[in-house]
């Protein structure tokens, strides 16, 4: 008998998407700290658990050797918040170098629609976050519209019911096609190609163990009786 065990495996697309979620429900920025969402658990465990992928991908490994130590008494890496993975303002945070990748992407993708464009003009941290935020505010306009037809018009009129269908078979037209966009984010926020298992974050990095739907049907039921 088979025994093996799939285990989730975390990319920084996996951050992004819940990020993008969370502040989709949660639009102030003002909330997005764990003592404004006490009162909503639901909304408190995304956070909690962006809050532990943001560490992930971001943390500061620890230093191993004297030198190493010496600078980590005078120097801190910048920290990484919701508003800065959304702005691309962590991107400045690593070397250039540490973008080759990404660098090698975009020119290649460019280069196969336009063979002869120049490929020898640098690219700066300064344009990689401008891509990055074009390529978000289109994720994010993307995430909409793919969520847009979630809760079907099951009881609604025939009008309604209409142009959920209509509207539907466009969107799934469009589900699963946009793996360049979610690469090209991914090299951007992840260079190093990092990924976490579900049980290093939760040993390494205090990923929540709650079930999301355990905690939503709980949240539920609690509301509903009041």
């Amino acid at each position: 008998m088979n025994t093996t065990t799939y285990l989730k495996t975390f990319t920084a697309i996996d951050l992004l998407d819940k990020t993008i979620e969370f502040t989709t429900l949660v639009p102030r920025a003002s909330l997005w700290k764990e003592s404004a969402l006490k009162e909503n658990s639901p909304y408190l465990l995304r956070f909690c658990q962006i809050q532990s992928l943001i560490k992930a991908f971001f943390g500061q490994k620890a230093p191993t050797n004297f030198m190493q130590k010496a600078k980590a008494l005078f120097t801190s890496e910048p920290s990484v918040t919701i508003q800065s993975l959304l702005s691309g303002a962590f991107i400045p945070i690593r070397e250039i170098d540490e973008y080759n990748s990404t660098i090698e992407f975009i020119k290649a993708t460019v280069k196969e629609k336009e063979p002869f464009v120049d490929m020898q003009t640098p690219i700066s941290h300064d344009k990689l976050i401008l891509v990055y935020q074009y390529l978000i505010d289109y994720k994010k306009n993307l995430s909409a519209l793919l969520l847009l037809n979630t809760d079907q018009l099951k009881e609604g009129s025939i009008a309604s019911r209409f142009t959920d269908y209509i509207t539907s078979s466009i969107t799934e037209q469009v589900r699963g096609k946009y793996d360049p966009l979610d690469k090209a984010l991914e090299l951007l926020i992840n260079p190093h190609g990092d990924t976490f298992t579900e049980e290093q974050l939760h040993s390494e990095y205090n990923y929540p163990s709650q079930d999301m739907r355990e905690v939503e049907a709980d949240f539920r039921i609690k509301h509903a009786a009041h």
